[in-house]
Parts: C-alpha cells; sequence; structure tokens
C-alpha cells in the first residue's frame, strides 16, 4: 500500500494530463474507501519529502502531498474525525521530526479547510500544539504556531475563556522543557518569541477578562502574565 500511494501521489506531477487525471481518479477513490487510515501512509511520504535536500523536489513532494489531503478533507465524515486526530496527535509526539513537523502541518491545514465541526476536538489539540511551541526545530515551532492560530480561530468567542486553564496548563509544560534544555538564565518559550506569536492565545486571556466572573478575570490576568513572561515581545 505504502508503494501503491507514494506512486498515485507522485503521479499527480506527471507531465501527462491523462496519468494526473487517473492518479486524481484513483487516489481519490482509495482515501474514499480509507478514510482517515490513509494518514498514516501519506505522512512518511511528507516527512520524506521535508527532509529532502533539493529545494524543488522538497516543495513539489509537499504540494503533492498537500494534495492528498486536501482529497482526505473532502471525504472524511464526522466518524472518522476522532481516529484522525488521534493519528495526528500521535505524529505530533512522534521520535522523528519531520513526522511531528508533517503531523503539525495536516492538523493545521484540517482545522482550516474541513467543513466538519471540530470545536470539540480543539482544547486537546491546542494543548499539544501549544507544548510543541518549545520543540527544539525551529521549523516544527513555526508549523505548530500556525496550525495553533488556525485551530484557535475555529473557537466561538463566548467559548473561549473556558480555554484559559488548559492553555495555562500547557504554557506551564511548555516553559517547563524550555527550562529543562537551558542551564540558568530567562526562560523563553520560542514559539512565543516569534512576530505577533501572542495573537492566537490572547483573545483567550482578553474575553475572559472582560467578560467572565471575578474568579474568571483573575485566573485570565494570571494566565496573561505568565505567558508574558515566556515571550520576547
Amino acid at each position: 500500500m505504502p508503494v501503491l500511494m507514494n506512486t498515485l501521489i507522485t503521479s499527480l506531477a506527471s507531465s501527462s494530463s491523462e496519468r494526473r487525471q487517473v492518479a486524481g481518479r484513483s487516489l481519490g477513490e482509495l482515501v474514499r474507501k480509507l478514510g482517515e487510515r490513509v494518514l498514516p501512509l501519506i505522512i512518511p511520504i511528507l516527512s520524506r519529502g521535508l527532509k529532502d535536500p533539493n529545494a524543488s523536489r522538497r516543495q513539489e513532494v509537499q504540494n503533492l502531498a498537500k494534495k492528498a489531503v486536501e482529497i482526505v478533507v473532502l471525504v472524511i465524515d464526522e466518524e472518522g474525525i476522532e481516529p484522525l486526530i488521534s493519528e495526528l496527535l500521535k505524529g505530533v509526539g512522534d521520535h522523528q521530526a519531520s513526522i511531528r513537523r508533517s503531523s503539525s502541518y495536516l492538523l493545521g491545514y484540517f482545522f482550516k479547510n474541513s467543513k466538519l465541526y471540530l470545536v470539540d476536538e480543539a482544547p486537546n489539540v491546542i494543548t499539544t500544539l501549544i507544548v510543541l511551541l518549545s520543540d527544539l526545530d525551529s521549523a516544527i515551532v513555526a508549523v505548530a504556531w500556525e496550525a495553533l492560530s488556525r485551530v484557535v480561530g475555529l473557537v466561538l468567542k463566548e467559548v473561549l475563556p473556558s480555554y484559559i486553564k488548559l492553555v495555562r496548563d500547557a504554557v506551564s509544560t511548555s516553559r517547563d522543557k524550555e527550562r529543562r534544555k537551558r542551564k540558568g538564565g530567562p526562560v523563553l518559550i520560542p514559539g512565543l518569541c516569534l512576530p505577533k506569536a501572542l495573537q492566537p492565545l490572547l483573545p483567550i486571556f482578553l474575553h475572559g477578562l472582560i467578560s467572565g466572573s471575578a474568579e474568571l478575570r483573575e485566573q485570565a490576568a494570571q494566565g496573561l502574565g505568565e505567558l508574558i513572561e515566556v515571550t520576547s515581545e
């Protein structure tokens, strides 16, 4: 199956329009039958492409894998959401940097483009991505931040304050990971030192300050302070 999947994805870039059409139809049919189970096949292909030293080939593989994921996003149904997210979160925790990077990218892409209701999956995904902001690989940090922005962007404003505790806990875990890597000095989370790094998380605390109860406003203020402590902004 991996050989077949790799062949189909590669054929999407064929100079032959007939071959591209056949590959597209075959890939679409395969994804429709396998659903989220196709992700373990696509992620390694994308990961290999991310490691390719040839920039042109690297970009080509990313684009082709993206096309395959677009098909997954279009055909997956509500029953497939949980196993799909589970597979991607497993990839985010993989020991291989390329797998973590591609899984983070696919999470962000799925949340941005899917028409399904994904808000119930957001808390676990947000927690995982925040912790990933302290990854040793700067490319993973950037991809995780982009994915985090897309996931938080799906959450209704009135629901955001309910995420304060989980965000504080995730920031604390990420900070602890960073502290273990350092030998003294200030502890900053790399992903929260990117340009406009606080944008995805600020609304969670600001809405808590504006519309929350007295207790929630206090938690929001504390969380905001903790967030500022680990950023260079």
